[in-house]
């Protein structure tokens, strides 16, 4: 159900793989006050830990049984069917696919089943990195190696897409994490460390005919040994 044209409050958003499996428990995701509307991210032990690392709340419960009275945010099973109500008001759930939907607008442009076949290697993720990163995610990309030995600091946050919350952090986890909240399926491995140290096994992972290396080192050297392995494994280097 499109909700662009109707009143984008009491409205639910709701993963198609919890309607599909007849979940009912405990689900947790994100209330935006202002405009009233849920957003159920994840539910049952498998995507808890999948999302992990989004500090999701836990918004209300999903029952196969009716309460007297309804409080707060609450689904039911009924008849097989899903209904869903805060505080007793009937909801409008508007059922999602990670894949589908956000990757909904690239048809035509970038075939999402093609790109998610597709590996990034991506040597530096600073301000350039980081960038080129969360594109690449947007764009449909299905598998990152991240590359860097640097943590972000506050002098890099007005060019780096990573912000204040992030300082501290190695850039690569602080990356990862910023990829996985455009597409939680994406998979993706961090390096901390420079080029020239990338263990054999990880790299081979990942260098194959769909991966291409992505040069943003701040040095010549890093780039110049990544064209080299771009070489030998007759690959991509951009």
């Amino acid at each position: 159900m499109d909700i662009t044209e109707q009143k984008k409050k009491n409205v639910v958003f709701v993963p198609n793989e919890l309607i599909s499996s007849g979940y009912h428990g405990s689900v947790y995701g994100t209330y935006s006050e202002d405009s009233g509307v849920y957003n159920i991210i994840a539910w049952d032990e498998q995507s808890r830990e999948k999302f992990k690392g989004f500090q999701l709340q836990h918004i209300g419960e999903i029952r196969t049984d009716k309460l007297e009275v309804d409080k707060g945010f609450v689904g039911y099973i009924v008849e097989g069917q899903y209904e869903f109500f805060d505080n007793a008001e009937a909801m409008v759930f508007v059922e999602y696919s990670i894949i589908k939907n956000i990757f909904s607008r690239n048809t035509g442009i970038l075939e999402t089943d093609w790109m998610l076949d597709k590996s990034a290697i991506i040597i530096g993720c600073g301000s350039v990195g980081s960038l080129v990163a969360l594109e690449l995610a947007k764009a449909g990309v299905g598998r990152f190696l991240l590359v860097d030995n640097d943590i972000v600091e506050y002098h890099n946050i007005c060019r780096h897409q990573c912000g204040i919350l992030e300082v501290g952090q190695y850039k690569v986890n602080a990356l990862e994490k910023r990829i996985q909240t455009i597409n939680p399926n994406v998979d993706v491995t961090t390096f901390i460390g420079i080029a020239e140290y990338i263990p054999k096994n990880i790299f081979e992972e990942y260098a194959d005919k769909n991966s291409a290396i992505i040069g943003c080192a701040d040095n010549r050297e890093a780039d110049a040994y990544m064209n080299s392995l771009a070489v030998k494994y007759k690959m991509p280097f951009v």
